[in-house]
């Protein structure tokens, strides 16, 4: 095996302090553009200095959390016999959700429900030991071997394949087409009375199986008949995306919370507010469920950090290889209906195995998130994974002015996802990218690695500058279907007070660094970053930004003291200060005078 397809586990890993959790986006900006490391993995563990740790919302904040908000779905996976190494995940809503409202039966019943309930809300399961932790206690390769060949197995249903190689396809359709001319020959010939009585025969004698789980994501005939549930696998219960309101307010330390990048990130610039975008959302996972291989809507970055509980596992494709996981996964699935749909990596379906990645050559990281971690998952990096034991976990979704040519191009799903309106994101940060975005084109100019991490292939022909599918591709002047004449709403920055009183407090402007000093007097700023980052590639601009944050001062006219002579700046005001203190000392003259002029 080519050591470069190996399972790495080794993730780049950085301390932050709360300065730099508010200032997250130039930080990953200025990550991206000095390590490598970083830039090629799209992935990055934080973690926050001894200190911060434990300072946050307690447990008890999420176990009395509003019940009715804590609405389960069961996953049930799925295992393609013609496939080996690539499953489906579905996941099913309880009987008074959607499917009840269908008419259908879902595998998840109301007392699925009141156990998940009652187990997320139990205080002891979030420190239990369970078979997944004890694996990784003996090491990391020993828990993925266990999860993947002896859990993931186990938990999936079966299907048998109806895929014929395609010579024996070919000859199928050829006696199916015969038959039915056939069939329809004689039948036209037929009185009524004699069709009705064929069709009646028909439906009598058809012994072609009810549909119960579809292996397509999108097809509504995956509902199962009320008979058929007990012969189901047992399933996961997850409860994922519990929508956060403005109310909430879910700290990772005193002073910051996930629902503070709302009011930090330039999507605010949105005109309407998204769940996971303008507020954080909530995901309370339970022993080996699993989130499926998946980008992140409409390309953005991802922050998740996981609160209290059992470690979660992340396995992230860089983005540069998204391509040829797409591609591969494309030519593996039951359903030739997904490779229409420009991102069906969007479905949060599928789920594969490590050897289904080595053996297409696709390179991984694996990621062990352990309690009071964040995860940051750079724009188009597939990630999936599972849960080791029950978690509280928050995530949400930001954007830097790096990531705008990425949202330009970033693929939508052909299922009605809802759009993101760019228009005043791409007007204030990169108005150069204004005629390209409103004509669906691929920018030009842009680093080489942009195209190598979209989904769209520019070296198959397809240049920078091409026009993009409407249908296929975001950036679309409408939001949620609206018109183009759409109210952009108030996008005002938040109201920001005045500081409180006495010296200033100085951050060094370099993101990764932003080190504080309290004595608010500019030479010791100006000797830090001399000293430490002068061989930074951006000390210049750090250099400027010091001369914007300390702009020289109008020089007033001085003026001679009239007792002592001295040059006084200031009015009439300090010159009369100045000679009732003890600094104004009036000179005698030779003639006795003691005015000095």
């Amino acid at each position: 095996m080519d050591r470069q397809l190996l399972p790495d586990f080794a993730v780049k890993s950085v301390t932050v302090t709360e300065h730099q959790l508010y200032a997250m986006m130039d930080y990953i900006s200025e990550l991206e553009s000095c390590d490598p490391t970083f830039a090629f993995d799209g992935v990055l563990k934080m973690t926050l200095p001894a200190s911060l740790r434990g300072s946050g919302s307690s447990l008890d904040d999420f176990l009395n959390i509003d019940e009715s908000r804590l609405i389960p779905l069961k996953q049930i996976p799925i295992s393609f016999s013609h496939c080996p190494g690539v499953y489906g995940v579905r996941s099913f809503a309880p009987d008074d959700a959607c499917f009840g409202l269908l008419g259908c039966c879902s595998p998840c019943t109301k007392s699925d429900a009141l156990k998940f309930l009652k187990d997320v809300t139990n205080k002891d399961n979030y420190e239990a030991s369970t078979c997944c932790t004890r694996a990784l206690h003996i090491g990391e390769e020993t828990l993925m071997s266990h999860f993947f060949s002896s859990i993931l197995p186990g938990l999936a249903l079966v299907t048998p394949t109806s895929l014929l190689p395609l010579p024996e396809l070919r000859r199928q359709g050829q006696k199916d087409f015969a038959c039915m001319n056939e069939f329809f020959r004689g039948f036209r010939c037929l009185s009524l009375h004699q069709k009705r009585l064929v069709v009646e025969s028909f439906l009598e004698n058809d012994n072609r199986p009810d549909a119960r789980l579809c292996s397509c994501p999108g097809c509504m005939s995956s509902s199962v008949q009320a008979g058929d549930i007990e012969s189901l696998p047992q399933g996961l219960l997850y409860g994922p995306g519990i929508q956060l309101t403005c109310r909430d307010r879910i700290r990772m330390t005193a002073n910051f919370g996930l629902y503070c990048v709302a009011a930090t990130s330039i999507l605010r610039l949105l005109p309407v507010k998204h769940s996971g975008i303008s507020t954080p959302l909530l995901y309370y996972g339970t022993t080996h469920s699993m989130f499926q291989a998946h980008i992140e809507t409409f390309s953005l970055y991802s922050w998740n950090y996981l609160h209290f509980g059992s470690p979660k596992v992340w396995i992230v494709i860089p983005p540069c290889s998204v391509r040829s996981f797409h591609r591969a996964l494309s030519l593996a699935i039951p359903d030739l209906n997904h490779s229409a749909c420009q991102n069906f990596l969007g479905h949060r379906y599928f789920f594969v195995v490590r050897e289904w990645l080595f053996q297409h050559g696709i390179p991984f990281k694996v990621v062990i998130q352990r309690q009071g971690e964040s995860v940051i998952v750079a724009p188009n990096a597939v990630h999936f994974g599972f849960n080791t034991g029950f978690n509280i976990a928050e995530s949400v979704n930001f954007a830097t002015k790096g990531w705008i040519p990425m949202g330009i191009v970033a693929p939508s799903c052909s299922g009605g996802e809802v759009h993101l309106d760019l228009r005043r994101i791409v007007a204030a940060f990169r108005d150069d990218l204004l005629g390209v975005f409103d004509k669906r084109l691929i920018p030009k100019g842009e680093h080489p690695s942009f195209y190598q991490k979209i989904l769209v292939d520019v070296s198959s022909g397809l240049s920078a500058g091409s026009l993009l599918q409407v249908a296929s591709f975001g950036g679309s002047n409408d939001s949620d279907g609206s018109s183009s004449s759409l109210d952009m709403g108030d996008v005002s920055p938040p109201f920001v007070p005045k500081r409180d009183k006495g010296r200033r407090i100085l951050l060094c402007p370099k993101p990764s660094c932003m080190k504080e000093y309290r004595h608010g007097k500019k030479q010791y700023l100006l000797n830090h970053v001399s000293k430490e980052h002068r061989n930074d590639p951006n000390f210049k601009q750090y250099k400027k930004r010091l001369e914007e944050m300390f702009p020289p001062r109008c020089k007033t006219e001085r003026k001679p003291c009239s007792k002592c002579g001295k040059l006084i700046a200031g009015r009439a005001t300090q010159m009369k200060i100045h000679q009732e203190g003890s600094n104004c000392e009036p000179r005698s003259r030779a003639d006795g005078s003691s005015s000095f002029y």
